[in-house]
C-alpha cells in the first residue's frame, strides 16, 4: 500500500477530533450519524470541530 501523506494524516485527524466532539453532545441520532459519514465535506470544512456541536430538533 502507498504511504499517507501528511495531509491526509491531517485530514484523518480532523475527521478523528470531529468524530470525538459528536460524542461530547449526545444523543448520537440516525441523522446524525448519517450526516457525519455521507457529507465528508463538513468535516473538511471544520463544521464537528469545537465550538460547533450537533444539536438534535426537539
Amino acid at each position: 500500500m502507498p504511504e499517507i501523506t501528511d495531509f491526509q494524516k491531517r485530514q484523518l485527524d480532523q475527521i478523528k477530533a470531529g468524530y470525538f466532539n459528536l460524542l461530547e453532545y449526545p444523543p448520537m441520532l440516525e441523522k446524525t450519524i448519517s450526516l457525519s459519514l455521507a457529507y465528508p465535506l463538513l468535516f473538511v470544512g471544520e463544521f464537528y470541530l469545537h465550538p460547533f456541536y450537533i444539536k438534535p430538533k426537539k
